[in-house]
């Protein structure tokens, strides 16, 4: 793998962290199982709006490292019939848009949850149509390492797992937060803990999964055909190491978070240090860093 294509792991990663993060905004602000009511959502709504906001800046300023001169990359929409890179292009220029379009309209009128809510699904449904076509750009015949189900699969845990994970650390930051705690009371700060556990258990439930598809797209690889045993040989014999520090960092993340659950079902508390979560959502964005990077090196193709 060449340094230049260092951006399109960035690329990549960003977006679809930025559609993760959208995505659960949307569930804790409207969905029953974890909604939270207006007055709670009036205190909280800037720290979980400055944390996905931050997010959907960096892919904006990721996208135009990578498409080079943005101003190029409308020329591509010439092909949006034939070529997925258009679709691509055409689909996430639609989702920051409404992405920032949403942000707007949500400082404004938070507590309108219809409207909020109804932008949330658009804008959600705009990013996986971005993934979508970005996982189709590289589904090549030419190049079968690439050229199945992993690749989508990949795309999504990342932005359900870094999505789920950003907004798990605003979550903590509103309360270990003084000024938040001050602001809610004891009953609103419990109230808190109910979608922080279960966006918890739904992290585990993505690492879980996560091991499953890293050690089933390995045997993949290994069992298949010459191209793809080539590609095998890539990750093993150049990036082992690489490959059994994300495992560790998915272990790590697994057992923290139960451990954390498990405190909290002894103790009924979540708090720990800010520093500690930003460590933990640090683990989670090496991890899929790391993913990306392998997904980049096992390139291998066939043909012309």
């Amino acid at each position: 793998m060449h340094f230049a294509e260092c951006p399109l792991i960035l690329f990549t990663i960003m977006v679809q962290m930025a559609v993760g993060a959208f995505l659960f905004l949307g569930v804790i602000h409207h969905l029953s199982l974890v909604r939270l009511n207006d007055e709670i959502f009036t205190v909280i709504s800037k720290p979980i709006l400055n944390v996905t906001g931050f997010i959907l800046v960096l892919a904006v300023i990721v996208a135009g490292f990578h498409l080079g001169n943005p101003i190029n990359a409308f020329n591509a929409l010439n092909n949006l019939g034939t070529s997925w890179l258009s679709r691509e292009i055409l689909s996430l220029i639609l989702f920051l848009l409404s992405g920032g379009f949403f942000l707007l309209i949500y400082i404004r009128h938070k507590l309108n949850r219809k409207l909020i809510f109804s932008l949330a699904l658009i804008t959600v449904a705009l990013g996986y149509i971005a993934i979508a076509s970005m996982a189709m750009v590289y589904m090549l015949e030419t190049v079968p390492v690439w050229n199945n189900l992993f690749t989508p699969l990949a795309f999504v845990f990342t932005s359900l797992i870094l999505g789920s994970g950003a907004i798990l650390h605003a979550l903590n930051i509103i309360i270990n937060k003084k000024k938040y705690s001050l602001l809610l009371n004891e009953f609103s700060i419990q109230k808190l803990t109910d979608p922080f556990k279960i966006i918890s258990l739904f992290i585990l439930g993505l690492l879980f999964f996560q091991v499953i598809i890293m050690f089933s797209q390995l045997i993949y690889l290994g069992s298949g055909d010459e191209t793809l045993r080539s590609s095998f040989g890539i990750l093993i014999e150049k990036n082992i190491l690489l490959i059994i520090l994300r495992l560790l960092l998915l272990l790590s993340a697994f057992l923290w978070l139960i451990s954390l659950l498990v405190k909290y079902n002894r103790t009924r508390d979540l708090l720990l240090k800010r520093k500690y979560y930003a460590l933990y959502f640090g683990i989670l964005l090496l991890e899929e860093l790391i993913g990306r990077y392998l997904f980049y090196a096992m390139y291998f193709r066939i043909g012309v």
